[in-house]
C-alpha cells in the first residue's frame, strides 16, 4: 500500500463487521444490548461516570458513542488528505494528520489507521480519538459500540 488516494472505502452496516481494505483489520458496529443501554442510560443521567465507564469499557480497540443520527450505516476506510475529525473535548476540528503527527505515530502506521465516517464527518480515527459530537452525555438514548479487530 502506498501514499494517499489509493485508500477504498467500504460501507459498514449497523449491525455488521466487514474487512477494511488496505488494513489488517476488520471493522465493527453493534448498538449496545437493550438491558445494558438502560443502565447506561440511568447512570449517564445521574452523570455517574465511574458506572458509565464500567458499564461500558472502551479500549484502544472499542469506543461507545451516541448514536442518534448515525443512520444504518458507516463508511470505513483510511486517511485521505484534508480528513479532519473534532477531537473529543474541542470545540473545532483538526486535520488528521497533525494528530497523528501529535501522538507520534510512526509514518509508516498511518495509512492503516480505520477511520469511520457517518453522513456528515468522521466519527472515530480508530485507537486515536472519537468526535466530540458523538460522545455520550446525560440526553444520549442510542448508543452503538465501534471496533476493531485483527483480521
Amino acid at each position: 500500500m502506498g501514499g494517499w488516494g489509493e485508500e477504498t472505502s467500504i460501507i459498514l452496516a449497523i449491525p455488521g463487521r466487514v474487512a477494511i481494505p488496505g488494513t489488517d483489520w476488520a471493522a465493527i458496529a453493534e448498538p449496545v444490548a437493550e438491558e445494558v443501554l438502560q443502565e447506561v442510560q440511568q447512570a449517564l443521567h445521574d452523570e455517574n461516570w465511574h458506572q458509565v465507564w464500567d458499564l461500558l469499557a472502551n479500549t484502544r480497540y472499542s469506543v461507545y458513542i451516541d448514536s442518534l443520527n448515525i443512520g444504518t450505516s458507516l463508511v470505513v476506510r483510511t486517511r485521505q488528505p484534508g480528513d479532519r475529525i473534532r477531537p473529543l473535548g474541542m470545540a473545532h476540528e483538526k486535520k488528521v494528520q497533525d494528530i497523528l503527527v501529535d501522538k507520534h505515530i510512526p509514518r509508516t502506521q498511518r495509512d492503516k489507521i480505520p477511520l469511520f465516517f457517518s453522513s456528515q464527518h468522521c466519527l472515530w480515527l480508530a485507537g486515536i480519538c472519537i468526535d466530540d459530537r458523538v460522545r455520550l452525555t446525560s440526553t444520549t438514548r442510542q448508543i452503538l459500540r465501534l471496533a476493531i479487530e485483527p483480521l
